[in-house]
Parts: structure tokens; sequence; C-alpha cells
């Protein structure tokens, strides 16, 4: 079946991201903003922290004010050590990171660390008195303050902070809550939550002085990780978190390494693919490695096309695979690829340009206003397109509706699924076109057989209409007799 498929405004609707392997499985969702894992530092024990990264991949620029230092457990597990003095990470003040308490949803926590956390704040945006939310350590309990309303404890927590624990601060609009190790402890009320904002730093360990200039408050003890999300996680979502998090350790195999292969190439790209890879309990993942460096870190797919390469080049490639705990296979064996030469658009080898009976033509792929097609594809247009007729070749066209045995749908039928799914059945979700787009022949085969199947519902309620008509027909002829005889009676 011969199709042609255009790609409008390709490239412009990947809206996800990729979190890395210490981001635990259940916490990947579209709502996490930041992950700060003191496990991605490679540093001795006791050595300062000097870069910190968000494992999530929203927010970039994080900068370490003062001394953190890094604890290395006895287990391997790594710590971020707060001295409680002029030190903090600095988150800055990114718009993923900007709720506006009382109006949005959002959720923060942490997994504290070796010792019983001393006093001072796990994680604020706040200045001097006034936060526009926050979570801090004192007396022995969580306390907040969100939106300027006054700060309160949770009275429930007391006695419950200790080493190891994993804290969760969930804001809805009307209400706060605390969550101990997956288990809720206590939920306040409506005046737990304002509604002002300020605009300073986004900070981990501390908060801002008074006129936004040092630092306050400052934590001392040990942090592991801390993640925030812009919505309200349900008490599921959290236990899945916490089970993640503190059983991860219980895995600690690495899967074997994949094989990887080249399948394609142009002057610029290459179309790499890989297999082979086991693990005891699952792969998740795969990282892709172009010249020893770090390419891309994938999930669990089989292939992926490396962009914006130099014509009549060679690459080395390799590949290592991830399971769920973040355990990490040995690297593949190495291929070389070299990319094709370019010649004014075309490439050598199995694209060239070619001439037969006045007809030129050209077995390479074509990308007009990007740098890439997608596997499978031989033309992507990032752009507007106009001509006067497309053409889709059609192998299977929907005259299948009128066939005797076809099974129509009850429009009860119809109407379930709409306010199950939201749309008609067989026709692609708002969601699955904005991820995928649409093919143009087969679009039309679906409206088509939408149309025709709308045409036997007219029919059958055109029938249904004749039967009622006739009906009402006999009834009012039945009812002029019983008129006529009611009055010659009368007479």
């Amino acid at each position: 079946m011969k199709k042609i498929i255009i790609l409008l405004c390709f490239g412009c609707c990947c809206l996800s991201y990729a979190q890395t392997n210490l981001v635990p499985p259940s916490a990947r969702i579209s709502e996490l903003k930041a992950w700060i894992d003191a496990e991605e530092q490679t540093g001795a024990n006791g050595s300062l922290v000097t870069n910190v990264t968000d494992q999530a991949q929203v927010i970039s620029g994080i900068t370490v004010e003062g001394s953190i230092a890094l604890n290395i457990r006895s287990d391997g597990k790594k710590e971020f050590s707060f001295a409680g003095t002029s030190n903090a990470i600095n988150l800055g003040q990114p718009s993923a990171l900007d709720f506006t308490p009382g109006t949005d949803e959002f959720t923060i926590m942490g997994l504290l660390g070796t010792g019983v956390p001393g006093q001072g704040v796990l994680v604020a945006r706040g200045d001097g008195s006034t936060w526009q939310y926050g979570i801090d350590v004192t007396s022995s309990k969580f306390w907040t303050s969100i939106g300027h309303a006054s700060f309160s404890f949770f009275n429930s927590s007391t006695g419950l902070v200790n080493e190891n624990i994993h804290f969760t601060l969930v804001v809805k609009q009307t209400e706060s809550s605390l969550y101990i190790d997956g288990q809720l402890i206590e939920t306040r009320d409506a005046t737990s939550v304002g509604n002002s904002t300020e605009t300073v730093d986004v900070l981990i360990g501390a908060h801002r002085n008074s006129g936004n200039s040092g630092l306050y408050w400052e934590y001392s003890d040990h942090i592991r990780n801390i993640g925030i999300f812009s919505k309200a996680l349900s008490t599921s979502e959290i236990q899945a978190i916490y089970t993640d998090l503190t059983n991860s350790s219980s895995d600690t195999q690495s899967p074997t390494a994949p094989t990887i292969s080249s399948t394609g190439k142009t002057d610029t790209t290459i179309d790499l693919s890989w297999s082979g890879a086991t693990d005891n309990v699952s792969v998740t993942g795969y990282k892709i490695f172009k010249d020893g460096n770090l390419e891309v870190t994938l999930g669990n797919v089989t292939a992926y096309q490396v962009t914006g390469l130099t014509a009549s080049t060679s690459y080395n490639f390799t590949a290592t695979a991830l399971d769920a705990t973040g355990n990490e296979s040995s690297s593949s064996s190495a291929i070389s690829v070299t990319t094709d030469s370019g010649s004014d658009g075309g490439g050598s080898g199995g694209s060239v340009w070619s001439e037969a009976n006045s007809v030129a033509s050209y077995s390479g792929n074509v990308a007009i206003g990007t740098n890439s097609v997608p596997s499978g594809y031989k033309l992507a247009v990032d752009g507007h397109i106009r001509t006067r007729e497309i053409r889709v070749d059609q192998d299977t066209w929907p005259d299948y509706v009128f066939k005797a045995g076809y099974d129509l749908p009850t429009l009860e039928e119809i109407q379930k699924h709409i306010d199950e799914k939201g749309h008609l059945p067989n026709i692609p979700s708002a969601k699955e076109v904005e991820a995928n787009g649409v093919e143009l022949g087969e679009m039309n085969r679906l409206l088509t057989e939408k149309i025709e199947e709308l045409t036997l519902y007219l029919l059958q309620q055109q029938t249904e209409l004749k039967k009622q008509k006739s009906i009402n027909q006999k009834l009012e002829k039945r009812l002029n007799r019983l008129e006529n005889l009611l009055k010659t009676n009368e007479q």
C-alpha cells in the first residue's frame, strides 16, 4: 500500500522530557519539576559539592551558596551535608517552580539522611517572615508557611522527625497536608494557605533574610534528595515513590550489555538499533555514546537516529542498558560508521540522484526546514506546503460499511464511548494527533467510514419515521370514524 505522508512542523510537537535513572520510575510524571539527588555527585566522602543538576531536566542554572559537603554512608548512599551556616542549594527563580498558593496545587518531598535533623529550612521560597511556600524542621516537628499564611506547626508530627524519613508536603487550594514515610500525618484547613507570592530564589537548606540579602534559618544535617511537583500528589502516588526510594537498593544486579548496530545513514544522520540486553528484573532504558561522550539517555526503546552530523566523517558508537534502580550495564562493543559525502543536497552510496526516461529521482530521505527525517518516512517538512492537489493511494475504502453483516454500533454505544473516551470510536484523540500527527489517506478513510455510518443511522431513522407516520395515519382515520359515530348518535 502506497501512502504520501506529510509532516507539518515536525520536531515542534515533542513536549515530553526524559528524566534520568536517578528519578524513581513512580516519580517520572509530567508534573515533576525538580529532582535534586546527592547520588549524582562524583566526589569523595567529605568533598565539597560544587555542581548540582536537576535530574528531572526541567530547571537549569542551579548554584551552591556557601559550603555543602558530600557524605557517603556505610551503605554507599550519598547525602548533602548542610553545616547550618551560610549554605544552601539555590534553584533560582524558574517559572516551573513559581506556584501561586490558593491557585496552584503542588507537592514538595524529600528524603532526610543520617542523623536526627536539627532545626532549619528544608525547602523555601521566602523573604524573612513572608514565604510564598516552604517547609522546615524545628522543635522536633515540621512547620510551614504558604502564601504568607502564619507560620504554624503540623502538631501531629511531634517526635516523628528522625533520620532517613521521607517527608511530603501536599498543598491544595484550600488545605495543606503532611505525609511521613508515605502515611498521612495531618491535614490543615484553608487557614494554612494564603495567596501571596515572592520574587526571590527557591532554596534548599535555607531561606532569604529580610530584603533578600543573605541566608537565614539554615538547615543543619543531611538531605538525600528533594522532589518538587506541580500537582497535589495522591496518597497512592506518594506511597509508590516512597517505596521506590527506600527499596531501590535491593536490586544491585546490572543488566547485560546490548549489541548495537547501524541500520542506515545519510550525510548528516546515522540510524542506530540495539538488542540483547537482559536484566534480573527488567531493562528500562539505554544510554547512547558518540565518540566516548554521552549522546542521549533513552527509555525502553531499541532505535535512535543521531542527527546534526558532518558529511564524510567517521563516528564511533557504544551503548549501555539501565534498569529501574539505576544499575548500568557495561559498554557494548563499539561500532564505527562513516556518514555519506554531501553533494548538492544528495549523498553518495544509497543516496544519489539518477535519471531514467526523463524522470529525475533521489533515493535518499529529504528534510526541508528541519535536519532529520523520522524513521519509516522519506520526507519531512517543518513548515507549510501549498499545491493544487495531493493524491493518496488507498487499498481499503469503507464500502464495507454498506455490506450485510457490518457491525454498526448502536447510538447508545457511541454515546458511552464518547462519555468515557472523549472522541468517536476508531478516530484518534487530540492527544494522539498532537503526538503523532495524522496520515491523510487513513484519516480520509476513517472520516468516510463515519459519514457512511451516519448515513445508515439516517436511513434507520427514516424507516422508523415512515412506520410512525403510517401508524399516525391509521390512528387518525380511526379517530375520524369515532368522531362521525359520536355525531350520528347525538343526532
